[in-house]
């Protein structure tokens, strides 16, 4: 008998250990492609694949679903808002637009305003004056593609008083 627990016994030891060994999951991303690669450099991570064929973006009154394996990372850039001894308040409408928007004065500033609009990597796409007079100041966006852009009002030195999110759509 003692010759049938040893093999038994050592059955079960094998099994234990393997089973310990698998995993059936894991948390890390992996990701099978035709082609792909990882580039470091001091204050940049990019991740890139090849393969998928098709992926798209939808916009839904919650946020956004884009599709595919490789997501972006978020970072969240705090909008400015006026500052209190900046002595002005601005609607800005429609957001989102699919062709312009309309700044309009809420407050009693006087002076002449800059508007800066400015695509998500910093590039000025649209420069403005607004003589604050006026009630209401109209930016046709109608060239510009669908995205996320920054309007920055600045007062008459240049000095950022506000920062407006402004989604173009199609």
């Amino acid at each position: 008998m003692n010759s049938y627990r040893a093999p038994r016994h050592l059955a079960i030891a094998v099994l234990l250990l393997s089973a310990c060994a698998l995993t059936g999951q894991t948390t890390t991303p992996q990701l099978i492609s035709s082609a792909g690669g990882r580039l470091e450099g001091k204050t940049t991570l990019l991740d890139w694949s090849v393969g998928e064929s098709s992926v798209s973006t939808m916009t839904l009154t919650s946020g956004y679903l884009t599709e595919g394996y490789q997501q972006p990372s978020i970072l969240v850039i705090p909008i400015a808002r006026p500052a209190p001894e900046a002595g002005i308040a601005l609607t800005v409408s429609p957001n989102p637009t699919a062709d312009q928007i309309v700044l309009r004065m809420q407050s009693e500033y006087t002076g002449q305003l800059h508007l800066r609009l400015s695509a998500l990597d910093g590039r000025a796409v649209i420069r403005s004056r607004w003589d604050t007079g006026v009630d209401s100041h109209t930016l046709d966006l109608r060239r510009l593609s669908a995205a996320t852009y920054l309007l920055g009002v600045f007062n008459e030195d240049q000095e950022l008083l506000t920062t407006y999110r402004i989604i173009r759509i199609k």
